[in-house]
């Protein structure tokens, strides 16, 4: 309804980077995306399926941490580290409403989301801008991501892996494999991720790759 409307709208906001624009919808419409997280979580307890892949939360969070990250850095380029900080760690608007940063929206996605194509995304975001804030703004984050964290990433992103490779979807299961190798270049999971990305070139009858793989 109006609140998908709504986070269409942030996200064009987003791309024409008016953020602060993008952060008061996302605000305005957070409980109505809460709740629609809610009924997606009912239906996966019904189902015996997960949902959060597909949280309308976890994808608003991400696009808004990214943007805010991304936008962070131009500032912090521009010397304007005050304005970075806000960007990075949250703060008040124009409005005086305290409003939640990159960091936060990040961590969010990383911890609660772990199934999602983001949440990978958002742990490395999360250690960049915590450098990023010790090394350029002077100020300090509490917040470590753990070997523990990663590895319940890693492992829902391997069983995404494996229940495209059920469904015969190889070129996306491949494209997952490939992520997980990216990010995890030498981990105890990487045989199985190499052996599953073989067996989707082989099922795809890329012989070439599967050989390299």
């Amino acid at each position: 309804g109006n609140a998908a409307d709504d986070v269409l709208k942030a996200a064009r906001m987003m791309l024409k980077d008016d953020v602060e624009g993008a952060m008061q919808i996302f605000e305005d419409y957070k409980s109505d995306l809460i709740d629609i997280d809610k009924n997606l979580k009912e239906i996966a307890l019904q189902e015996g399926l997960n949902f959060d892949k597909f949280s309308p939360v976890a994808q608003c969070r991400f696009l808004l941490g990214k943007v805010l990250h991304e936008q962070a850095k131009k500032q912090i380029e521009a010397g304007e580290t005050g304005r970075a900080s806000s960007m990075l760690l949250g703060g008040k608007n124009a409005k005086g409403k305290t409003v939640l940063g990159a960091m936060q929206h990040l961590v969010n996605v990383f911890i609660r989301y772990p199934a999602t194509s983001w949440a990978a995304d958002a742990g490395r975001r999360v250690e960049e801008i915590r450098l990023t804030v010790e090394r350029d703004l002077g100020q300090t984050v509490k917040f470590r991501v753990t070997s523990d964290q990663w590895a319940k990433v890693q492992q829902a992103q391997l069983g995404n892996a494996r229940v495209l490779v059920n469904q015969h979807q190889y070129d996306e299961a491949a494209d997952v494999y490939l992520n997980i190798l990216t990010l995890f270049p030498e981990d105890q999971n990487t045989p199985i991720a190499l052996s599953g990305l073989a067996e989707c070139y082989m099922e795809s009858n890329n012989d070439m790759y599967a050989r390299m793989a």
